[in-house]
């Protein structure tokens, strides 16, 4: 019984995670097209890093699409992000130490 259990839980995750995989290629071609909510959608996936790597980069350039698209939404989290990120900038660095 418990053995049947972790076999349904495994098909179940490879499910979901082929679910992802599809969802983040839709969004991409979307998002290329030039639909602002799915830009706004992918650049939140980059964000969090969310079935693709965690690419700041990523979400402002896709944020800034979907802002150019008329996406209020994306206007607001853009500026959220910009001021985090230059808050980040800010903030005190521990010195690297030259290997010999």
């Amino acid at each position: 019984m418990a053995a049947q259990k972790v076999a349904d839980d495994a098909i179940k995750a490879k499910k979901d995670e082929q679910g992802k995989i599809a969802a983040i290629k839709f969004l991409k071609e979307k998002a290329a097209e030039g639909a602002p909510m799915s830009q706004y959608r992918l650049a939140e996936k980059y964000l969090k890093g969310d079935g693709v790597p965690m690419d700041v980069e990523q979400a402002k350039f896709w944020l800034q699409c979907s802002c150019t698209n008329g996406y209020a939404d994306a206007t607001n989290l853009l500026q959220k992000v910009n001021r985090g990120s230059s808050q980040q900038s800010l903030e005190p660095r521990p010195l690297r130490q030259n290997p010999s």
